[in-house]
């Protein structure tokens, strides 16, 4: 993989495949090429890690969008495209440190990764992306230099909370509830209506913070207790 950019960038032609990345500075080059050699070998991953560089100085909404172009111009299959842009997307580069300046690289929706933050930010990530995205940010630690260590060890302890928390197989989504929108019609007597869409929510949000809720009982104890706060 080194090899190969290396002759892509010393003969011009990178400059054909992927004329942004001219922009981008030696280290940027360096560490996007690093973490291209490092990455697990699928098409999907290998990719996001030579163009996540391309959220220095812009973040990563803006990195997944120049990805998505470049990898349209050479004509790869959208499913491609779109997975690439997804996992750059969530992920940004170690490179560029959060506003806060935390480095680990912990979900995104979890600044401090309990349980419920981590459960939250696998509601928002496709399952399918999982492995890919785990991959991508262990290849981006490996190109860290002097922080690797501090990113692969944090990256070790996130494996571990995600797989305890899958383990436990908590609802994460509002077909996991143990109630649907027919029963809490019936127990708060409802109509149909945006009123039961807002109670769903509420009780994923529970959920999401109290697995065990998650039961017939549980749920229309918590959705009438949530009724009479509504008025």
């Amino acid at each position: 993989v080194e090899q190969g950019l290396a002759i892509l960038r010393s003969s011009g032609l990178l400059g054909d495949v992927l004329p942004q990345s001219e922009t981008w500075s030696d280290d940027a080059w360096s560490h996007a090429v690093a973490s291209a050699a490092a990455a697990p070998a699928t098409h999907t991953v290998r990719l996001a890690s030579l163009l996540h560089a391309g959220s220095i100085g812009q973040g990563p909404g803006a990195a997944s969008e120049w990805a998505r172009g470049a990898l349209q111009r050479l004509r790869l299959s959208n499913k491609l495209t779109d997975d690439v842009a997804a996992l750059i997307r969530s992920h940004g580069c170690v490179l560029e440190p959060p506003a806060d300046e935390k480095l680990d690289p912990v979900p995104p929706h979890a600044a401090q990764p309990d349980d419920p933050g981590i459960r939250r930010w696998l509601r928002a990530l496709d399952p399918e992306r999982l492995e890919d995205l785990l991959g991508l940010w262990e290849a981006d630690a490996a190109a860290a230099g002097r922080t690797k260590a501090i990113h692969s060890r944090a990256l070790t302890q996130l494996r571990k909370r995600i797989a305890k928390v899958l383990a436990e197989e908590p609802p994460l989504d509002m077909g996991d509830l143990a109630l649907d929108g027919q029963a809490i019609m019936t127990a708060l007597e409802l109509q149909p209506g945006p009123e039961v869409g807002k109670a769903m929510r509420y009780l994923l949000e529970r959920v999401l913070d109290e697995p065990k809720l998650n039961t017939r009982s549980g749920l229309i104890d918590a959705l009438r207790g949530w009724q009479n706060d509504q008025t």
